[in-house]
């Protein structure tokens, strides 16, 4: 079966496509492309399924060569079967949405979800399964300098007991934001605070329930995150 780098060669082959075609699509250089295809380096986990649309593949054929190589016109971005996932990539579902800009009903819509593909050792050393994780891209100046507009954040949704404070992503009744969040001990109903980064704004306090029976929850713990440099 051929490796990851040559089926980038076979399918750039039928589309025709050169090195420096793919290198410029992506912003980068033509070498880059080359350590792709000569299995020195991996493109980022995130521009796998744009590679795949590039090439005219299907993901699944792109990460492990099973399934069909071509990519169907006009067919919607792809859901991967786990299984079907070489051990060097997993998949994770994206949030449709950013901290503050809609609600968690609105976050996660199965008929569209999208997927982002992430190093199977990064997900070990998380000690995490994939299914109980996602990911986001988070706005706003709050929790500056630790996290700034645009990064990308990867969130425990089996982590949702602040009693360690950390950074969390939180329903707080109006939209999804993510803080520093502290338990206040002995609050009765449960409350947290939730305290930015940057000292232009001030801790919030807010009390919290289960999904579906308070106006305010815990969503997750953020555990990794990337930025863009």
């Amino acid at each position: 079966m051929k490796t990851f780098g040559e089926r980038i060669v076979a399918a750039r082959g039928v589309r025709k496509l050169k090195q420096k075609d793919l290198a410029d699509h992506f912003g980068i250089t033509p070498v880059s492309v080359h350590q792709w295809e000569a299995g020195q380096t991996q493109p980022d986990p995130r521009k796998i399924t744009a590679l795949a649309e590039v090439l005219g593949v299907s993901v699944e054929w792109l990460l492990s060569g099973h399934g069909a190589m071509v990519r169907s016109q006009g067919s919607k971005p792809e859901r991967v079967p786990q299984a079907s996932l070489p051990d060097t990539y997993v998949a994770v579902k994206i949030a449709a949405v950013r901290p503050g800009m809609g609600g968690p009903a609105d976050a996660f819509t199965e008929e569209e979800a999208q997927y982002s593909y992430f190093p199977s050792s990064l997900i070990a050393d998380l000690r995490a399964r994939p299914e109980d994780l996602w990911v986001m891209q988070v706005e706003g100046q709050s929790m500056s300098p630790y996290l700034e507009a645009g990064d990308t954040v990867m969130v425990d949704s089996t982590k949702t007991n602040p009693s360690q404070p950390g950074v969390f992503v939180v329903w707080d009744g109006f939209g999804m934001v993510c803080k520093w969040v502290e338990r206040i001990m002995r609050s009765d109903p449960p409350a947290v605070r939730l305290i930015s980064q940057n000292p232009m704004f001030k801790p919030v306090e807010l009390t919290i329930g289960e999904p579906g029976e308070a106006e305010s929850y815990v969503m997750g713990r953020v555990v990794w995150m990337a930025r863009k440099i």
